[in-house]
């Protein structure tokens, strides 16, 4: 929530009671959102509400910062095989338009592990040019790694909250395919698998989104604003507010990325061409075929919402660019 000053560290007795008081101190939609304006005092402590997302150790020991290509390469499971299903939520779908995508290969680079350097803080002008300042020869050095240039012409942002990881994919020619540049492992989050719907839930988003404010004045250092509630949340009568990946490691339904990580991404984000946002694609997890799976009986709306998002992370994968999405009717379509 970045509209109004709000003290910079409240009491721990204070953390859980977002629901109760932070909306009297702050604006009345203050329990959706995890990022209200910097102030004098550090971010409250939230407790973990689902091991998936929120890890109950502090985080790791920040090393001295290596160039991303002396680090040794992560393994990753490769993602299961798409498997044809329909999708009840879009009529094209429901006519039998089922695109039938390629496997997509795992990405290999290092994941970017959250560390515990803390920014000190300061105006927003010296917050943005400390994060250049700081972080623009690493930045560089990932797309150049990735053989890409910089600044990049598009930017995705792909969050699979059951793995707490948030893949960066861009091009340096605008249409071209995307290409991976970095993984960087989620500091913590909130909520459950599943997507938000209300005002105050502690839960991550799930859909298709994109970055729509900056704000270098965040209680968490800097964040970016997630469009969420997006058309289609709208349609459903789905509210919350202020939505960040941010610094830090809390969150009460954010992307708290730690400061040096955030730093990053603002570099990378703040860096694309006039007029372009960054992309934001949000999933409970990379198995999503499994995750329908479990679910078609459990919570057959749910898995039928799951299977939406499967087309469109399918459309992604099938040729690596940037896919065309819209709202119709409440409901996703992908061309």
């Amino acid at each position: 929530m970045d509209r109004v000053p709000a003290p910079r560290r409240l009491a721990p007795a204070l953390a859980g009671a977002c629901v109760g008081l932070l909306s009297l101190a702050l604006v009345s939609s203050a329990c959706a959102a995890c990022d209200p304006p910097a102030s004098s005092a550090p971010a409250p402590s939230m407790p973990a509400r689902h091991a998936e997302l929120d890890p109950s150790s502090r985080p790791r020991t920040d090393a001295p910062e290596q160039p991303p290509r002396e680090r040794a390469p992560a393994t990753e499971a490769a993602p299961a095989q798409p498997a044809p299903a329909i999708n009840a939520d879009d009529p094209a779908e429901a006519e039998g338009d089922e695109p039938t995508p390629r496997a997509e290969p795992a990405p290999t680079r290092p994941v970017r592990e959250y560390t515990q350097w803390t920014a000190e803080g300061g105006s927003a002008k010296t917050r943005d040019r400390g994060a250049h300042t700081r972080r623009l020869e690493t930045v560089k050095e990932l797309f150049e790694d990735a053989g890409l240039r910089f600044p990049p012409k598009q930017l995705l942002l792909r969050a699979f909250k059951d793995e707490r990881e948030l893949e960066v994919w861009a091009n340096d020619r605008r249409g071209d395919p995307l290409t991976h540049v970095a993984t960087y492992r989620i500091c913590a989050g909130s909520g459950e698998l599943g997507p938000k719907k209300a005002e105050g839930d502690y839960q991550v988003p799930e859909g298709f989104y994109k970055i729509d404010l900056f704000n270098p004045r965040s209680r968490f250092h800097l964040s970016m604003r997630i469009s969420y509630p997006n058309r289609r949340d709208r349609a459903l009568g789905y509210t919350g507010s202020a939505i960040m990946i941010h610094g830090n490691c809390v969150s009460i339904g954010c992307l708290a990325m730690s400061d040096a990580r955030m730093e990053e991404l603002w570099v990378m984000t703040k860096a694309l061409p006039d007029g372009e946002r960054a992309r934001v694609h949000l999933f409970p997890g990379r198995d999503l075929d499994g995750l329908i799976a479990r679910e078609t009986t459990r919570d057959p709306d749910l898995a039928a919402f799951w299977t939406v998002l499967k087309r469109g992370k399918d459309a992604f994968e099938a040729d690596r660019r940037m896919p065309a999405i819209r709202v119709e009717r409440g409901a996703y379509v992908f061309e």
